[in-house]
């Protein structure tokens, strides 16, 4: 394989990474992994729309800027996926946690009532 081969290969396998990424459970809660992915795009951008793929001379060197582009497209769609993926998970987690507090609350109201419940059943006996 030529070095435009192995080239072309890396940013094929980047763009499968990015459709990974944003596949896998919970992934916006490993930033580092997204961060990583995010800076190999900005780099394979930057070297192709910079340096561009060898073979791509001439007029079909312009190809070398739509990759580009796309990888800065991808990475944007990236940070808004990744911005809304957080938003929801905080999300969950508030609800979550109010339903957390309703159940406590509702528990202490029925110990509440069973203690009372108890106590007037004392003093009736009594």
């Amino acid at each position: 394989m030529e070095t435009g081969d192995w080239i072309l290969l890396t940013v094929v396998l980047t763009l499968a990474a990015n459709q990974v990424l944003v596949r896998l459970p919970g992934w916006e809660r490993r930033p580092s992994m997204f961060w990583a992915v995010q800076g190999v795009n900005l780099l394979v951008a930057t070297y192709v729309m910079a340096i561009g793929i060898p073979g791509l001379d001439g007029p079909v060197r312009i190809f070398n800027w739509v990759i580009g582009l796309l990888f800065i497209i991808r990475t944007v769609q990236n940070n808004i996926a990744w911005g809304e993926a957080r938003r929801e998970a905080q999300e969950k987690a508030r609800r979550g946690a109010g339903a957390d507090r309703a159940r406590i609350r509702d528990a202490l109201r029925a110990g509440e009532a069973q203690r009372a419940e108890a106590a007037e059943s004392e003093e009736g006996s009594g």
